[in-house]
């Protein structure tokens, strides 16, 4: 079955409803980065100025409560998920200041 909206389109509906950016990111099936960027109205494509000129901001993560192992296991893969992308980001960097120090 195909899907009509988009993940952003999805969490911009679902931050309406106040719902937390952990339990939007589980139900779209993203990252929490995805759910603060597209909070934070950044996810025009090709506005990569607007992106670097944004301040950083400080994310507290709400505290969670944990009702059984499951909930646990899936904090821990969302956790390493994020890890994952995270690292590869950064990879992506060094590569990118590698060619410029390089060059």
């Amino acid at each position: 079955m195909a899907q009509t909206t988009s993940k952003s389109d999805q969490i911009r509906g679902l931050l309406k409803t106040g719902m937390s950016p952990a339990d939007i990111a589980k139900r779209v099936g993203c990252s929490r980065n995805l759910v603060y960027v597209v909070k934070a109205g950044r996810t025009d494509k090709g506005s990569t100025a607007t992106r670097a000129a944004a301040p950083q901001q400080k994310v507290s993560r709400p505290s969670t409560s944990f009702d059984g192992l499951g909930d646990i296991l899936a904090a821990v893969r969302g956790v390493e998920k994020e890890r994952n992308e995270m690292r590869a980001v950064l990879e992506k960097l060094q590569g990118i200041l590698s060619s410029a120090l390089d060059a």
